[in-house]
């Protein structure tokens, strides 16, 4: 068993770091700032100290010369853990001969494996050599449990503390982000689903969202926030989003419409939808002209400016016409995915496509299932 301090002023990092390293039989000890760390050190004379770069009172590359200037502390090993995007502490980092630089965000099980790795003398390099990156390292962490599936947090809040409490105890594997450019780069972790705060310090959650919808239209996304009003509501589930919980939340409800979203991402063995009827390449409705092959829609031939997910829309409906298609078969149809809670995407874009096509009596409601195209009308 070995000592290991970390030094670390993020509080739910340093929860999320005792929470991974009670898988171990390590012991941990915790320090908000390098002055603090260092007095530990002198205290406990840790196997490992582990230090975030940018900390009040005294940064990571202060403690570490700190340390290495003490001929009591020079021989004790240190890594560094930084999501820093300061370059000048960066830089000053590779200079120093350090075991690792382990980066923000990780998960629990990589932690594990990574501390593992540096403990075993994987992370060292010669005297004067760079400290090496993270990447380079890897280690084995024996018997690590299975997890239910990744789940990224992007939130810069304090609700992220409860979170991340929620998920570990319900045997998640949550990688917490605390800027929208951190959590854009872990989406090749392929999380079972996104929990997006509203408000992020470099970018909205809304363009968030909108960007990982492009890459992945199946993921859940399910916004955590304050906001309450209507509005914001319906921008975020137009924006791809598939719910959104509002702060502050219910654990066992926020654990249930979180799973409940996964659960219907996940692949099924369900009814296909009605397949497309072979028809025309050129189908007229009236004052309506739906061109299938050039993905032109025109109204008393005058073009109608229908967006991707419009057309699609129209599409599907034109050639099922007379059938009525159900909300959950158009989301699955048009975005890839089916939700519950997220029918509501579907009427207003339905909204959207009648105002654009003057279409009120041709695309009808089904009520409490869905809608259909007529196929006679105005």
């Amino acid at each position: 068993m070995s000592t290991i301090l970390f030094c670390e002023d993020d509080p739910t990092i340093s929860k999320l770091i005792l929470l991974a390293m009670r898988r171990t039989i390590h012991h941990v000890l915790i320090a908000e700032n390098g002055q603090v760390g260092l007095e530990m050190v002198r205290e406990h004379k840790p196997d490992l100290v582990v230090t975030d770069l940018s900390m009040p009172e005294m940064n990571g590359i202060e403690l570490y010369d700190q340390m290495r200037a003490d001929p009591g502390l020079a021989e004790i090993p240190i890594a560094f853990l930084t999501a820093s995007t300061q370059r000048s502490l960066i830089s000053s980092a590779q200079t120093r001969v350090a075991r690792a630089i382990l980066t923000k965000p990780f998960s629990p099980s990589q932690l594990r494996a990574q501390i593992e790795a540096i403990l075993e003398g994987a992370g060292m390099g010669a005297s004067g050599e760079k400290a090496r990156p993270i990447a380079e390292v890897s280690g084995r962490v024996e018997s690590e449990p299975p997890t239910r599936g990744t789940i990224l947090v992007i939130e810069d809040g304090e609700s992220a503390d409860l979170m991340i409490d929620l998920l570990l105890g319900e045997s998640y594997e949550p990688i917490l982000c605390r800027t929208a450019a951190e959590g854009l780069q872990q989406i090749h972790r392929a999380p079972v689903a996104i929990l997006l705060d509203w408000g992020l310090p470099d970018r909205p959650g809304l363009e968030v969202c909108r960007d990982i919808r492009a890459e992945d239209d199946r993921v859940p996304i399910l916004f955590v926030s304050g906001r309450n009003d209507e509005a914001s509501v319906a921008r975020a589930l137009d924006a791809g989003a598939n719910d959104f919980i509002i702060k502050p939340f219910r654990p066992v409800e926020f654990i249930a419409r979180m799973e409940a979203q996964i659960r219907r991402a996940a692949p099924q063995a369900a009814a296909p939808p009605p397949e497309p009827a072979r028809t025309a390449d050129v189908l007229s409705f009236g004052h309506i002209r739906v061109d299938l092959r050039a993905r032109e829609v025109t109204v008393s031939g005058v073009p109608a400016q229908l967006g991707a997910h419009e057309f699609k829309l129209v599409e599907y409906l034109v050639q099922n016409a007379g059938v009525a298609i159900s909300r959950e078969q158009i989301l699955e149809h048009v975005y890839g995915y089916g939700s519950g809670n997220s029918t509501e995407r579907i009427d207003m874009l339905v909204r959207r496509v009648r105002g654009k096509l003057k279409a009120d009596e041709r695309l009808t409601s089904v009520p409490g299932y869905g809608f259909r195209w007529e196929r006679r009308g105005s």
